[in-house]
């Protein structure tokens, strides 16, 4: 995969930095770190721009991030709560959990919102419950953008400066992150059928 990553970005420079990260917002697997830090070492060789090719990725980012707000929105918290009602059982969420999650997330949004870019996986799904919540599209934009660019910039800059020493470690953290994900999903899988054997039981 990284090998991929890397022969798009030294083919497409800043474009390919934009669709990669507008895609790992969308599709969590596609990890960031990898393609900010490939990013930072095309950089560093004098391929690529730093602040461009940072800039791209921010861009990508709230991108990828207004797509899910859009969905967010689009569902609605009246019809994601008829959902939870129907089949919460399913994923092993009731509507008093789901009740409690909304309403902390509707009084601390903005914090939310700004840490959660910094946060694996969870930086992709932030944006739905914002646009459940009816956040100010000014405001999620403005700390999506803000937040994106300060996580942007902390990984690209590190490996700017410092990965080209490490940059065979790379296919590594890539392996790992899928075994990782696929281990999460197995699991969740697990979870789901146990949930559904409970239900039909009760």
């Amino acid at each position: 995969m990284t090998a991929l990553i890397e022969k798009f970005i030294s083919q497409a420079s800043y474009i390919a930095i934009f669709l990669l990260m507008l895609l790992e917002n969308i599709f969590p697997p596609l990890p960031s770190e990898i393609i900010l830090s490939i990013s930072g070492i095309t950089a560093a060789r004098g391929e690529l721009n730093p602040f461009l090719a940072v800039f791209s990725a921010t861009l990508g980012s709230l991108a990828g991030a207004g797509f899910w707000y859009w969905v967010g929105i689009t569902v609605g918290p009246d019809r994601l709560e008829n959902w939870v009602g129907r089949n919460g059982a399913w994923i092993g969420l009731s509507d008093k959990p789901y009740q409690k999650a909304l309403g902390f997330f509707d009084k601390h949004a903005t914090a939310a919102v700004f840490w959660g870019r910094m946060v694996p996986t969870f930086r992709t799904f932030i944006s739905i419950p914002a646009g459940l919540v009816a956040m100010k599209l000014a405001k999620f934009l403005l700390y999506t953008f803000v937040g994106t660019l300060t996580w942007s910039s902390l990984v690209f800059f590190v490996a700017y400066y410092f990965g080209n020493k490490y940059e065979g470690t790379f296919d590594i953290v890539g392996k790992l992150f899928n075994a990782i994900f696929i281990g999460l999903l197995i699991l969740y899988a697990i979870r789901i059928v146990r949930n559904w054997f409970k239900s039909r039981n009760s």
